[in-house]
């Protein structure tokens, strides 16, 4: 303060000495440049305590200062006319003149909207403050901080507790979500997403649907893919079973809310914001370029069977002319531009309010001729017909086309693009001189040098092999709300939701693939039609001023109705109509059509009583009556308790000037899951084989499952308690959750006794149990010029299965039967006492090194085994390695944690965000080493290859180059240990700079703001593929963590703009 002073008279003593008016000048400079030294106390107006760090600032400047912990403050004002601005989070903002006062003490009031913060629930709004159960919410400036195709990108690493991996890098993939852990083993694990009151569950068929094998598995696009992120307005997340137990038998994996932009009374506002950019690949692998890969294949030929196919390689002198020859990851990869433009209006009068949007978004893929697009349309309006009526509608309309690039389904098919990339030899160019493809097939037909005939060109596969899908959605709501004498609301709402889904795929006839059938055209189309009509009333009454009730009863019916047909032929003359005319095919397959239908009656209800702002109690419940239940247990009653405590409100603790708030509360509900297939509770006929009868073949009619009419819910119990804590006016707040969970009952396909044709039948079979704890910290830690916010999250679960029926495991679903030549191509398991899903196979305890180890080890009479191959150990300690019985667990892909961290800063008109996320502890079984590792004749591997065993003590894990008899008796294709990785990774998820342009008040433009950003820039791990985060079996519940030429991840340059009218 004494260096302002000093500074004030130094300015006034340089304008004399300048003779800028003399002497009279200088005195007249004093009178317009005051030193005023203002000083006083900022309390809070309620409880007359002092408030310490209120912001105290020369308003139009950056002269200020903060309260010390009394309250205090001082301050010295050179500014003729000043205005002091007060200012602390949580209170009203207050500007006061400075006028001649040199004490000034402010009485601060509580801004009641930050109080009174509301969060939507099921079925309504909640004041934060009076929340009991495990609710979190996102804010749309998060969900927009990232270019997402898909919303439930824009929840990963923002919720703790809501796990969210990216199964693909694939543009508009399907994200795996989970909300606390994995509770059933067969069926639906997905959360329930609620779209401005519409239920959608996002493992429904709308917008998924698969092409076949032979088309390969692109993991299908995301169903809610066709919101626009730029219209949502805020996700709500409700995790703990106080929170779902109002949707009943589909609240069992949590429930995300999802609410879109609504217009507000006022000035019309018009947005426009948009980005470009460019992606990236990642990361590489280390594959051997051609003089190696030629080197390495012909030592495989000169030791196999003697040398006796040695003419199957290159010779020395070819292979010392060779340069380094294909990268094919260079081939299929490339810098894919990335956009979107986003468009909306917004406003209305106090009667009417509108808001209308547009958005196109387009997002090529790295791989050559991947490509997703969407054009989306959304519009909310309001009406207050009066007082007490109101009538509204919110209409989301999109239309998305999807480029997908074939993903190999078994591991080594050669419709697999990056499969062929990994493993296409290198000696080759991607086309020939004359302009055609180069083919491995031909290589080795005219020089008879092998190279796997069966792995096409993947250029030619990206260029010419077809697979475009379409998806036309609308999703819209009316409602009509009306209040009933001043505590009782009525509203009455009909939603529909009307998919349009087709599928276009072609394989030309030249195709290694189809050559056998001259090529394969197939259409699809899937429609999906699904109404929902809800109807509500709400009581709200304040008696004596201290109990506040709520009451909410409602009715709910819901039905889906979808169907589908497929047409396929074979045999094109010609490729160049494709799909496009089905007639040029003279082998039309067998059509296919099906037609489903599933409804859902509900009853539900809730009570909120509020005693003085201090106890809470909640009470919630729902009656579900579903269709795809058997008739003895179609209904189900879900219901659900918490009470809180707001310790903070209490006496003792009001005057305490660093505690804001303290809240403890503790919950309990059950909730259900209805995710089966349908039509398991009623007997199902389809087509069996054709059976000669005479001279003449004839259809038959087979029964389809076993029907179980006792079949009933899977349902989840859930204990959950929690504390929320505010400290310093809430600049720092934590809220911490401990649950635990049970899932009862169990649908699981049990195989029985074969009786009437049937093998296996769905019945409850078991348990499984979630645990773990949660922690969200939010910091304000600068709020003055510099403004600095934390957000930061970490989730410890614990998944393990209590109970399954009379067997000791069941294996996941089949892999690859390639890759993994043992228990059916599965390398899970879910057993007792061991999460979801955990690998299953054999310890690698490295090579055999000298032919006296091996003699005098457990697998000296295993064949095809020797010094330079695999020693897998013996489990059971019998001496002897048994094939099938020497397994066990060798990875669990649960990690033991997640987290998100994200940093928001600004300074004057800069603004920088940065957010990181990852995940520690969890394997990954990386099934691409296998033939990159050991199999190296025809095909390309690893640069390690290099490393391979050539004799006692020179390598440890990768096999010696021979295989005497080929993949005969004991060979790696099977879940090993050694391809196992630790999966753990921290990753620059996003990276933000912008500016906000300064504008003059007045000025046509409102706002103005210019940014850079980037994605993914850096990932720390120890994983050796292209993607840690990754899973390739998509959404599958006994199967993730497991990386099958997964399509890799981007990384992404955007600049962007932001403008308001």
């Amino acid at each position: 303060m004494k260096k302002a002073a000093t500074l004030a008279k130094c300015t006034v003593l340089l304008a004399w000495l300048l003779g800028l008016s003399g002497g009279q000048a200088a005195a007249r400079a004093r009178e317009q440049v005051p030193f005023q030294l203002v000083q006083g106390k900022v309390t809070d107006a309620g409880t007359n305590t002092p408030l310490p760090g209120v912001n105290v600032l020369v308003k139009g400047t950056l002269t200020g200062t903060t309260t010390d912990a009394d309250g205090n403050y001082q301050l010295t004002v050179t500014e003729p006319g000043a205005i002091l601005v007060f200012s602390f989070l949580g209170y009203e903002k207050q500007e006061i003149p400075v006028g001649n006062q040199t004490t000034l003490n402010v009485r601060l009031a509580e801004d009641q909207k930050t109080l009174e913060e509301v969060v939507v629930v099921g079925y309504g709004v909640q004041r934060k403050s009076d929340l009991t159960g495990a609710v979190a919410s996102i804010s749309s400036e998060e969900i927009t901080q990232l270019p997402v195709a898909t919303l439930q990108e824009g929840l990963q690493g923002r919720v703790p507790g809501v796990q969210v991996s990216q199964t693909s890098g694939a543009p508009g993939a399907n994200p795996r979500v989970r909300i606390r852990g994995s509770n059933s083993i067969q069926y639906g694990n997905d959360p329930l997403y609620v779209i401005d009151g519409f239920p959608i569950n996002s493992g429904s068929g709308t917008g998924n649907i698969g092409a076949g094998n032979a088309f390969g598995n692109n993991q299908g696009t995301s169903p809610l893919a066709f919101i626009n992120p730029n219209d949502i307005e805020s996700i709500t997340v409700l995790k703990d079973a106080s929170a779902t137990a109002i949707y009943g038998a589909r609240g069992a994996n949590g429930v995300v809310i999802v609410t879109t932009k609504k217009g507000k009374a006022g000035q019309t506002q018009i947005n426009y914001d948009t980005y470009v950019g460019v992606q990236q690949i990642s990361k590489k692998l280390d594959l051997l370029n051609a003089p190696d890969w030629a080197e390495l294949d012909r030592l495989f030929w000169a030791r196999f069977r003697n040398g006796s196919l040695l003419s199957r390689a290159y010779t020395p002198e070819q292979i010392a002319a060779m340069d380094a020859g294909t990268d094919w990851q260079d081939a299929i990869f490339r810098t894919a531009p990335i956009q979107s433009h986003n468009l909306s209006l917004s406003g209305g009068s106090e009667k009417t309010r509108f808001s209308i949007s547009g958005n196109y978004f387009d997002q090529q893929g790295i791989i050559i001729n991947s490509r997703f697009r969407k054009g989306t349309a959304g519009i909310n309006l309001e009406h207050d017909a009066n007082d007490r009526f109101k009538v509204g509608t919110s209409l989301i309309a999109s239309f998305i086309e999807d480029d997908a690039v074939p993903h190999s389904t078994t591991g080594h098919d050669q419709g697999g693009i990056l499969y062929a990339a990994m493993h296409m030899v290198p000696t080759l160019p991607v086309r020939q001189p004359d302009g055609s493809y180069s083919s491995q097939e031909k290589l080795f037909n005219t020089t008879g040098i092998f190279a796997s005939p069966q792995t096409q060109n993947p250029v030619e596969t990206a260029e010419r092999m077809k697979n475009n899908k379409t998806n036309s959605r609308v999703l819209g709501n009316l409602f009509a709300q009306y209040r009933i004498g001043e505590s009782l609301v009525a509203k009455v709402s009909l939603g529909a939701d009307i998919s349009h889904v087709r599928l276009n795929a072609y394989i030309p006839s030249d195709f290694v693939i189809s050559r056998g059938v001259g090529g394969t055209g197939r259409v699809a189309v899937n429609q999906v039609f699904n109404w929902v009509n809800e109807n509500t009333l709400t009581y709200h009454k304040t008696l004596a001023e201290r109990h506040t009730f709520n009451a909410l009863a409602g009715f709910s019916v819901q039905r889906e109705r979808t169907s589908s047909v497929t047409a396929i032929s074979q045999n094109f003359f010609t490729d160049i109509l494709g799909y496009e005319n089905l007639g040029l095919g003279s082998s039309p397959q067998f059509p296919a059509s099906d037609a489903f239908r599933w409804s859902l009656v509900s009853f539900l209800g809730r009570v909120n009583y509020d005693y003085a702002g201090k106890y809470l109690f909640t009470a919630s419940a729902r009656y579900d009556g579903s269709s795809r239940f058997g008739q003895n247990n179609r209904y189900g009653f879900f219901p659900s308790a918490a009470v809180a405590w707001r310790v903070s409100q209490e006496k003792f603790l009001r005057e305490n000037r660093w505690l804001s708030d303290l809240k403890v509360r503790t919950s309990y509900g059950r909730t259900g899951n209805q995710e089966i297939p349908l039509y398991q509770n009623v007997q199902t006929f389809g087509l069996g084989s054709p059976y000669a009868f005479g001279n003449n073949f004839v259809t038959t009619i087979v029964p389809g499952a076993l029907v179980n009419e006792n079949m009933k819910w899977e349902s989840t119990d859930q204990w959950d308690a929690g504390v929320d804590l505010g400290l310093f006016n809430n600049r720092l707040s934590l809220v911490a959750d401990y649950y635990y969970k049970v899932t009862r009952d169990l649908l699981f396909n049990v195989a029985i006794p074969r009786q009437g044709g049937y093998t296996s039948s769905l019945m409850n079979i078991g348990s499984v149990r979630n645990k773990g704890l949660e922690l969200g910290l939010n910091a304000i830690i600068a709020d003055q010029a510099l403004k600095w916010n934390l957000a930061a999250n970490i989730s410890f679960n614990r998944n393990k299965v209590l109970k399954l029926a009379d067997a000791d495991r069941f294996f996941g679903s089949t892999i690859s039967s390639y890759l993994i030549q043992r228990n059916g191509g599965a390398g899970t398991v879910i057993m007792e006492g061991q999460p979801i899903g955990v690998f299953w196979g054999n310890i690698f305890d490295g090579l055999w090194q000298t032919q006296e180890e091996f003699r005098a080890g457990h697998m000296a009479n295993n064949s095809n085994v020797g010094p330079g191959f695999e020693n897998y150990r013996d489990v059971d300690g019998n001496g002897v390695f048994q094939e099938g019985l020497d397994e066990t667990v060798v990875g669990n892909p649960h990690p033991k944690y997640e987290f998100g961290i994200n940093n928001t800063l600004s300074f004057k008109g800069f603004d920088l965000s940065i957010f990181v996320n990852g995940t520690q502890g969890n394997d990954v079984l990386n099934l691409n080493l296998i033939d990159l590792t050991t199999q190296i004749n025809g095909k390309n591997g690893l640069a390690i290859y290099k490393e391979a065993w050539d004799g006692p003590g020179t390598s440890n894990r990768i096999a010696k180059i021979d295989r005497p008899d080929g993949r005969e008796g004991t060979f790696p294709n099977r879940v090993s240990s050694n391809y196992i990785e630790d999966g753990s990774f921290v990753r620059l998820r996003n990276l933000t700079l912008g500016y906000n342009v300064p504008l003059a008040p007045g000025a046509f433009l409102k706002r103005a703001r210019v940014y850079a950003a980037a994605e993914n820039l850096l990932t720390l791990t120890k994983y050796s593929g292209y993607n840690p985060e990754v899973s390739s079996m998509g959404n599958n519940n006994t199967v993730f963590g497991v990386d099958m030429n997964a399509y890799p991840l981007a990384k992404t340059y955007r600049l962007g703009v932001q403008i308001g009218f």
